[in-house]
């Protein structure tokens, strides 16, 4: 994966992050080891599906329910990387 692809799925992954906890919740700035999963409040269930929904629309890929697991959530970089492994299948 390029450079330019790794950028563009952090600025989606981050604008989706956004949009389903808030602005708020998230740092400014995203950073690859920027925790996740058991720090944001507003990372619940809920959150996560639609997380999964809308990574998979916009990436036009498909992830199977084994595939999610607490790791995937748990830093910025660990979501991002998981978006890159989901597009090149």
């Amino acid at each position: 994966m390029s450079e330019t692809d790794e950028s563009r799925i952090g600025r989606v992954v981050a604008d989706i992050l956004r949009g389903a906890v808030g602005s708020r919740s998230l740092p400014a700035q995203l950073e690859a080891s920027t925790p996740l999963l058991g720090v944001l409040p507003e990372l619940d269930s809920m959150a996560l599906v639609s997380i999964l929904a809308e990574i998979e629309a916009h990436f036009d890929c498909r992830i199977p329910d084994d595939d999610v697991n607490a790791e995937v959530f748990a830093t910025f970089g660990s979501l991002c990387r998981f978006v890159g492994r989901c597009m090149n299948r």
